[in-house]
């Protein structure tokens, strides 16, 4: 669940799902989004058919099928690296998810930090970090586990199968998005930056606490591409 970014929730249950899981990803009551999310995950022949298949992440959207996941879920993932996460939302899943021992959280380098600045600048940061401590609050009362884990800017879909170091379009996509993903991005920079991110950067560096900050707007918009 949660606001944040989509490639990295459908990545997510994508990987939750191949890993045995049973996982779920909530469209925010959004039924167009269903056979949507299906392609990138899974490709138009998987989405086409409208027949979920054993293994594979389902895509919610009714209030009714996120209580009967919710009823049986032993960890919930909130993806919020964007915009906050609200505080109540946070309590109704918690509420309604009796089994579940522990929280994962996508958040955004630098919000330990975040302060408002003048003119109001910095305040999506600001909200941002209330979002997250909220939500360490909720998850703390309950006595669950909780996992931040905090991302600098993202780019790609992790997308395709690799063979001698390219990718395969008509791979499964094991790797994170189906490949179709890619003609999902009109614009020729961004197509192009995504696809050489997904084939020379598949790998990351973790490092404990939050020691980074993220960039400001116009470093991030000059190395765009």
């Amino acid at each position: 669940v949660g606001p944040g970014s989509l490639e990295v929730r459908l990545i997510t249950a994508k990987l939750a799902a191949q890993a045995g899981h049973t996982s779920a990803l909530y469209s925010g009551g959004d039924a167009k989004a269903e056979q949507a999310w299906q392609k990138l995950m899974y490709g138009k022949d998987y989405s086409d058919a409208g027949v979920d298949v054993d293994g594979s992440a389902a895509i919610i959207s009714s209030v009714e099928d996120l209580g009967r996941f919710l009823s049986t879920a032993g960890a919930v993932c909130i993806v919020a690296d964007s915009q906050p996460f609200a505080e109540g939302t946070c309590n109704t899943l918690l509420k309604n998810a009796p089994n579940v021992q522990r929280v994962v959280m996508v958040s955004r380098i630098g919000l330990t930090r975040a302060e408002p600045g003048l003119f109001g600048l910095g305040g999506g940061d600001v909200a941002l970090r209330k979002s997250e401590d909220a939500i360490r609050a909720a998850v703390a009362s309950r006595g669950l586990e909780l996992s931040v884990l905090r991302v600098g800017t993202l780019k790609g879909g992790g997308s395709g199968a690799l063979e001698a170091g390219e990718l395969v379009r008509s791979g499964s996509g094991d790797l994170g998005l189906h490949p179709c993903y890619y003609d999902t991005l009109a614009e020729l920079e961004t197509y192009m930056c995504t696809q050489s991110f997904d084939k020379f950067t598949n790998g990351a560096v973790l490092t404990p606490g939050d020691p980074y900050d993220l960039p400001n707007p116009l470093a991030r918009a000059a190395n765009r591409g």
